[in-house]
């Protein structure tokens, strides 16, 4: 059965692929993330455009999905007198 090319999700903060691969790598704004080689990545926030190249069983190497790009969001979400860091998401203030 072949694979297809993968595509890349964005939930929180975390980027994932929708499929099963041999391997992985993350590139934010086209330059590799050292040892993220995972089928997750956690942008911790980081504005850049995003995507993952993996390796098909059947041989195709960098193989490139979908890019997502993370733009601007504003550190602090102020609600009814708390402060939460939106960008972390931890840290109250």
């Amino acid at each position: 059965m072949l694979q297809n090319q993968p595509v890349i999700n964005l939930n929180g903060n975390m980027l994932s692929t929708t499929g099963m691969y041999s391997t992985y790598q993350w590139f934010k704004d086209s330059i590799a993330i050292l040892g993220d080689n995972t089928s997750s990545y956690n942008t911790l926030g980081q504005v850049g455009s995003y995507h993952v190249e993996v390796n098909l069983d059947c041989g195709c190497n960098n193989v490139a999905s979908n890019s997502l790009s993370i733009g601007f969001v504003s550190s602090w979400d102020c609600i009814a007198g708390l402060c939460v860091d939106a960008g972390a998401g931890i840290g109250m203030y």
